[in-house]
Order: structure tokens, then sequence, then C-alpha cells
């Protein structure tokens, strides 16, 4: 399975990080992220601005610009293969209530989803990992 990963935070985020890590051990994994941190943007994308898409190392690859953006290059930018699934997180806090409508790591999974594509926002205050 292609999973497609990416979040708010930043492609140096710990739950990034830590999603890449769990997935890659049965997945081939494809990390885009922004470039600094769009918390709380919800489904913004960039219309009329130029973005910066660079490839960081391997799948790697950072955006000048929201998650939203991140998505659609990732899944429309034929930089990957085709994606089955995009995951979105794992967020440094919590999205509860009403705070999902203005996450931005919601934003991206939602996006996706809209696109007919199969979307997990994940989020939590707290990152374990378990081997």
């Amino acid at each position: 399975m292609n999973i497609l990963i990416t979040n708010d935070d930043g492609i140096s985020c710990n739950g990034i990080i830590a999603l890449e890590k769990a997935f890659k051990k049965k997945h081939k994994t494809f990390l885009i992220a922004p470039l600094k941190e769009r918390s709380a943007t919800s489904m913004a994308l960039s219309i009329y601005d130029k973005m910066r898409v660079e490839k960081v190392y391997d799948d790697h690859y950072i955006v000048d610009g929201y998650p939203v953006d991140c998505v659609n290059i990732g899944l429309h930018g034929e930089i990957f293969p085709k994606i089955d699934l995009v995951i979105s997180g794992i967020n440094r806090g919590v999205n509860m209530g009403h705070d999902v409508h203005y996450s931005g790591t919601v934003g991206a999974a939602r996006h996706a989803a809209v696109h007919g594509f199969l979307a997990i926002a994940v989020s939590s205050g707290k990152i374990n990992i378990i081997e």
C-alpha cells in the first residue's frame, strides 16, 4: 500500500516521523508537509500564490504552502506513485469539539476524502510508538 503522510506542523515534527516509522515497516510511505507551522488553517489552499516544492531527501518533500496544498501536490503532482491512503498527523495537541473545523491536520485529511481518497486525521497530545 502507498501511504501519503502529511501534517500541519512541518516535516521534522515528532508526529509525522512517528507515523512514518510505524507504517514504513509494511507499506511504502511518502512524506509531504508544510515548510513551516500551519496549524488552524483548516482547508486553506494557495490559489494565486507561487509555491516552492522542495525534495528534502528520498520521498520527503516540503511545500511553502498549506496542508491542503501538500495533499494536492502529493496526490496530483506526479512526484509519487498512485496513493492508496492519506494520513495526516500526528498532531501536537488534540483536536476536539469545534476545533476540528479549524484544524490543518483534519483539513488535509478532509481534502483527500473530498477527492475520493481514503484518509485519516490523527490527533493526540502524547505520542507513543510501541515496537
